[in-house]
């Protein structure tokens, strides 16, 4: 353990101990984002009852699988997604986290989703995926909310309308062809809130040229050309499942009833899109 101490971690576990019903939130909401993270990758063998609390992490198999990350990168990229939701949400609802229903779609082990335990009760933070084996393996690691199995192109999310503050799409569209995009988003927007905030994140134009994982397996230019022309570009892997590229503009013309209200890009592959209703 380097960024938590056998202090904090023993004052965690006495807490359980002594309630083992406590949210994570209400015992480690304080601690860094990062120390928080590592407790996945930390031995807490002596301390039962912490452990006991965290969601368990998968294999290093299906971590590499899923998200090509594994422990500490993996947890990394989970911490820097939870810094900018921790200063979008606030900043751009005007509301605070904590108070939010929240829902991971497309939550594959739950990497992202155990991220938000750090400030919301379990039972209001929720999964979705269209992967029925995603869903069997994150039903698996001991969360709280059970993960949902939807449909690729789903017509409405098993949620009431209106019931979801935050949404986030992390790695989804960067997949889907656009048929499949347009229902997820419309989805998504039917379950979100009046004044709830969506998350997606696209993969930019230069993602053709520069990603290690495409740019030997299909020529660049191109797609490049497609992404210019019509604000999008897919590479089918499977039936419903391949990569693209996407542009902010292509979104606003896609879904005209949501808003553009900020884009994170950090020169990375993963260009952060939030959108709230008009």
């Amino acid at each position: 353990m380097t960024l938590i101490d056998l202090h904090a971690c023993q004052s965690a576990d006495d807490a359980f101990r002594g309630y083992p019903d406590l949210a994570l939130c209400d015992v480690l909401q304080h601690w860094s984002i990062e120390a928080y993270g590592e407790l996945y990758l930390a031995d807490l063998a002596p301390f039962p009852n912490l452990a006991a609390r965290l969601p368990r992490m998968p294999s290093e198999d299906i971590q590499r699988h899923w998200t090509w990350f594994t422990g500490a990168e993996s947890i990394a990229e989970s911490a820097a997604f939870m810094h900018a939701v921790g200063d979008a949400y606030p900043r751009l609802t005007g509301r605070n986290l904590s108070a939010a229903t929240v829902l991971d779609y497309g939550a594959g082990w739950g990497r992202m989703t155990r991220m938000l335990l750090q400030f919301i009760p379990g039972e209001r933070v929720l999964a979705c995926d269209a992967d029925q084996a995603s869903v069997d393996i994150f039903n698996e690691l001991g969360f709280q909310s059970r993960c949902a199995n939807v449909p690729v192109a789903p017509e409405s999310l098993p949620y009431p309308d209106g019931s979801l503050d935050f949404i986030w799409l992390y790695s989804v569209l960067t997949h889907l062809p656009p048929a499949l995009a347009k229902a997820v988003i419309e989805a998504s927007a039917k379950a979100l809130s009046p004044d709830g905030l969506l998350m997606t994140t696209i993969h930019p134009v230069e993602f053709w040229a520069r990603s290690p994982l495409v740019r030997d397996s299909v020529e660049a230019e191109p797609l490049v050309q497609t992404h210019e022309r019509e604000g999008i570009a897919h590479v089918p892997v499977g039936p419903y499942w391949g990569d693209t590229s996407m542009s902010t503009d292509y979104i606003a013309r896609q879904w005209p009833e949501l808003e553009i209200v900020d884009v994170t890009n950090q020169e990375t592959d993963q260009v952060e899109v939030w959108l709230k209703h008009r």
